[in-house]
């Protein structure tokens, strides 16, 4: 009798330690998505009739919080083989997603979970920001608001229509870097 009172507690107290971490879980989430509305609700009001501006193609993107400056290739996907082409050091550009602007669109930065690019952007908090230069000598900074991870085989992020121009940061992610992380960052500012 004394060892099953002794499983019946081991069992209780193991099953309470789950119930722990995804309450963690829960409450990390809900931290996020405060955070993410409280950057929304502070952008700046977008005038009635702004000044459109249409970049062109995206050059460099900064990361200030990790002092990371990084060249943009164009990026494309071979459907032959299902892959899409990955520089060891630079970022790349999603061809077939937005150009950056201030109006609508996703624009789409991918590159590999590694040092020299994306690898430490898994610290990344609400408001942290990133600068895309365009070829036509624009800028826009983003603040990010959330991530998510997704399968390979999610593609729906590619072909995403938006109403307000984002940004989105894709890198690999996962023990054997078997999923994508998307970085999801908003418009703050377009010069």
């Amino acid at each position: 009798m004394q060892v099953t009172a002794f499983y019946v507690i081991v069992a209780m107290l193991a099953t309470s330690g789950w119930q722990v971490a995804a309450i963690n879980r829960h409450n990390q989430a809900l931290a996020e998505q405060r955070a993410a509305a409280a950057i929304l609700a502070t952008a700046k009001p977008v005038d009635k009739k702004p000044t459109l501006i249409f970049g062109g193609l995206p050059t460099t993107i900064s990361l200030p919080k990790y002092d990371l400056n990084l060249k943009i290739l164009k990026g494309n996907y071979n459907s032959t083989i299902n892959t899409w082409s990955v520089a060891p050091r630079d970022a790349q550009f999603a061809e077939g997603s937005s150009w950056p602007n201030n109006w609508r669109g996703n624009t789409i930065i991918y590159g590999h979970n590694n040092v020299h690019v994306f690898g430490l952007t898994k610290t990344l908090k609400a408001g942290d920001k990133a600068i895309i230069t365009t070829a036509t000598g624009h800028r826009f900074v983003y603040a990010f608001v959330k991530s998510t991870q997704v399968k390979p085989e999610q593609t729906a992020i590619l072909s995403k229509s938006t109403s307000s121009p984002e940004l989105t940061i894709l890198t690999c992610t996962g023990l054997f870097n078997e999923y994508r992380r998307l970085m999801h960052f908003t418009l703050v500012e377009a010069v």
